[in-house]
Order: structure tokens, then sequence, then C-alpha cells
């Protein structure tokens, strides 16, 4: 399948970068008001590729999400950006797959760190929030992970307002969205997040292409 976009795009829409920058503000505010022996405690930001999933370090998700919370507590400037994203858009990271949580707390920060500044994210959580409201399974790690994919390789090139309308008409939804990518003969030999973002590139395209072309 070719992962090239074929509907005419937009830039990053001005209103998206001011949100950003004010989130940015915000977390730099807290940064600065924190006291110096909670920043000393702080660990220095890795620089390297983003972090791997709980799942490959055998890490439960409850304590991932309780050492989030540590590091909440402490201050740690990832760990608030990432929460104060989540909250921007009326979502709470915690231990809950209820309605409006967001358990993957994993996904959240490997997103995050696709380009170390929070845009994947907050595109991603904008984007499945305003394509499916608060329903658990837009929030899947498998999901974030390839919406972020996505996002990050696409960055600029999207007509966000075009997929979130083609997400919000997709048959099932983001359960139907994570069904199909583990139905793709694929599946068995990339991860399931880059099914994910595969089956949106092809859902982003499929509204150009000829019915007999978007049906095979």
């Amino acid at each position: 399948m070719n992962d090239q976009l074929r509907i005419p795009t937009e830039a990053v829409p001005a209103a998206l970068l001011e949100e950003l920058a004010a989130l940015r503000a915000r977390i730099d505010e807290l940064e600065a008001a924190r006291p110096a022996e909670a920043a000393a405690a702080v660990p220095p930001q890795p620089t390297q590729e983003p972090s791997v999933s709980a799942e490959v370090h055998g890490l439960h998700p409850k304590k991932v999400i309780r050492e989030f919370e540590a590091r909440l507590a402490a201050g740690e400037y990832k760990a608030v950006a990432i929460r104060d994203t989540a909250n921007h858009w009326n979502w709470r990271v915690g231990d809950s797959h209820r309605k409006g949580f967001i358990a993957a707390v994993d996904a959240l920060e490997w997103v995050y760190d696709l380009d170390g500044d929070g845009l994947a994210l907050m595109g991603t959580l904008r984007t499945l929030t305003e394509a499916w409201g608060h329903a658990s399974e837009a929030v899947r790690a498998p999901v974030l992970r390839g919406f972020g994919m996505f996002l990050h390789r696409h960055h600029g090139d999207v007509n966000r307002l075009f997929l979130v309308d083609v997400l919000s008409r997709y048959p099932g939804g983001p359960a139907g969205l994570l069904a199909t990518a583990r139905e793709s003969p694929l599946h068995k030999k990339i991860r399931l997040a880059n099914c994910v973002a595969r089956e949106i590139v092809a859902a982003y395209n499929a509204p150009r292409l000829p019915e007999w072309e978007a049906r095979s």
C-alpha cells in the first residue's frame, strides 16, 4: 500500500500553534515555580529514540501509571506536559478504561517523544477527540501510537478537517479501525500500531480513489 497522501493539504492551523504555545508557556511557569529540591530530583530528559512500550519491558500497566503519577508529583517537565496536553482536550490520565480516561500512559509518552515538543501528541488527541469524542477505544495504545506515527510523518501535509470527517464516518469508529488493523495480513510482520497508521492513510486516501480501487 502506498503511504503517500492524495488529498489536498493545508498548513498546520495557526490556532493549533497558538494553543501549543500557550500550553508550553504554562508548563514553563510550573517548571519555574518548582522547589529547587524537586527539580534536582528529576532525571534529565532522554535524547534517545522514543521510549519503548511498557509491554516490551514487561511492566504492568498499573505500575506504569503509578510511576507516571510519581513523576507528576516530582514536577517532571515531560510528565506535566503530557498530563496538561490530555487535560487540554478534557481527558484524564489514570488507571481507568471509562469514557474520558487514558490509561495508555506509555503510548502517550511514546507519541510525545516522536518530536519532543508535544506537537504530535496535541495533534493526535485533538484529532481523535474531534472525530470520536471521549470514547475509551479512541485512546487505546495502538490507536494513539498509530495516529502519532501518521501525524508525525505527514506533519503539515494533512487537511485536518477532512481527516476528522473521514474518521467520524469510519465504520465501527475507533474499534472498527483497530479491528481492521488487526485483520491486516501485515499484522503478522509489523506492529499493530503500524497497521493502524497504514489504515489511516488508506482511509484518508479512499474518497479520492475510483470506486473499484477503493473497494479493493
